[in-house]
């Protein structure tokens, strides 16, 4: 049998004996045959800002941790494997489909050599969206027949993000889901190993510095009283942030003659590969968007805004579709020099906007008077409006782009309409990579799930 990747999260008995002993690990009515253990709401809390991620001056990026004021006696039952029917439940399957799906990975022709994994088969699973067949389900009923959970589909069909959820289609926001729900469990179940290897460590370094002291330690004739809040061990790789690079801190004031540029991610999407590499460096694929953006059809685009409203829209939008992933808000400091010696493109709402928009994602190849835009060596930055409602309707008309689309396919916000950079080139992305280096600060909200209300 191949080697399955969880196999890196499995606790050995001391690890697991370790993580009850931290009361990392809680006492449940979960029955013992199940393949979830009940686990201190602590997993999901950062740390404090008071210098649990440190760096040096040096630092790549400064961080701050907000919203981390969880609830002591918050508990989660979490999945032990992230290849198991429990895990396709914790993404948002309800348990028929999951035990469905599993049936079908786990009986799949030659594991050994077939490189499908578990999430290729929740890919599979929602790809009937885009069939013709599918195309004129109310988002609701699509969503009951792929079979995810009434609570996902409510996180999704939030009517305070209509306009964000317009700006793909409901197959996309489906699969983004799953996709970062399941790199969150993952992500979750390396914390649950870390702490149990960190603990068991520390133990052992105050055993050898007990056992080498010269006077016994004092102890106390009373008892102990039993603390009921665990406390982990939380390491920068936790949060993919390397640990000599990332400080934490406040955000820097904004530096003369530099643009302010911010970005939205879930936490989880942000470890493979991870964007602040452990030398400092960025890794700018990482935070590439891969076709079918607003300005981008075929090849990667690095998409920014310069309004945190739009940025924060974005966050809260993972945050309520991701309940157990930190999120971050990204803002970064550029300096004008590089912007002003981009080869540069506006495209507001127009005429073009609507045409050129309207190609890009359908995922086909714009006409012709749009090739600097978008091939190597021209256009390096397109500033223009974000779309919004391009749902199949718009995607699927013909020759009626320029009365079908509308200034109610932008992106509104409190103060307007929603705009972006795209950067489009490789070369010039990676220039900026080097130029926003110790310019980068990190605003992390902790999992929403585990927020006191």
């Amino acid at each position: 049998m191949a080697t399955l990747p969880d196999e890196e999260f499995q606790l050995s008995l001391e690890e697991t004996q370790a993580l009850e002993k931290d009361l990392v690990f809680l006492s449940s009515n979960i029955p013992s045959t199940s393949g979830k253990r009940k686990v201190s709401g602590a997993l999901l809390t950062p740390p404090s800002s008071q210098g649990s991620v440190s760096g040096s001056s040096s630092s790549s990026a400064s961080v701050r941790f907000r919203s981390f004021n969880s609830s002591p006696d918050f508990t989660l039952d979490l999945p032990q494997s992230a290849i198991s029917i429990d895990a396709l439940e914790f993404i948002g399957f309800t348990a028929e489909t999951a035990a469905d799906i599993f049936r079908r990975f786990t009986s799949r022709p030659d594991p050994d050599i077939n490189c499908y994994d578990l999430l290729d088969y929740v890919h599979g699973h929602a790809s009937i969206l885009s069939t013709a067949s599918y195309q004129h389900y109310p988002p609701a009923q699509a969503m009951t027949q792929i079979g995810l959970t009434q609570k996902m589909q409510d996180a999704i069909l939030d009517p305070r993000f209509s306009t964000i959820f317009g700006t793909e289609t409901l197959h996309f926001w489906i699969e983004d889901t799953l996709r970062i729900n399941y790199l969150t469990l993952m992500q979750l179940l390396r914390r649950l190993k870390n702490h149990a290897t960190g603990s068991i460590a520390k133990k052992k370094k105050a055993k050898r510095a007990k056992l080498e002291g010269v006077f016994p330690p004092k102890t106390s004739s009373f008892p102990q009283q039993a603390t009921t809040t665990a406390t982990l061990n939380v390491m920068p790789e936790d949060y993919y942030l390397p640990k000599d690079f990332a400080a934490v801190d406040t955000p820097s004031e904004v530096l003369e003659d530099h643009y302010v540029l911010y970005k939205a991610k879930a936490a989880a999407e942000m470890g493979d590969p991870q964007w602040i590499q452990d030398d400092g460096s960025l890794e700018m694929s990482a935070i590439a968007t891969h076709g079918r953006g607003d300005f981008n059809h075929l090849n990667a685009a690095w998409y920014w805004t310069p309004e945190a409203e739009t940025a924060e829209m974005y966050r809260a939008w993972a945050a309520r579709r991701c309940p157990w992933s930190d999120t971050w808000v990204i803002r970064i400091q550029i300096p004008k020099t590089f912007i002003d010696s981009l080869r540069q493109q506006d495209l507001w709402y127009s005429k073009d906007w609507k045409e050129y928009v309207w190609y890009c994602r359908k995922k086909i190849r714009p006409p012709e008077k749009f090739n600097s835009y978008w091939q190597a060596g021209e256009v390096e930055l397109i500033k223009g409006h974000i779309g919004s409602t391009f749902h199949s309707s718009i995607t699927r008309i013909k020759d009626e782009v320029q009365t079908k689309i509308t200034e109610d396919n932008v992106l509104l916000i409190g103060s307007g309409r929603a705009t972006q950079w795209a950067f489009m080139q490789d070369d010039s992305i990676e220039r900026l990579g080097a130029k926003i280096r110790g310019k980068i600060h990190i605003e992390i909200t902790s999992a929403e799930q585990g927020q006191e209300k």
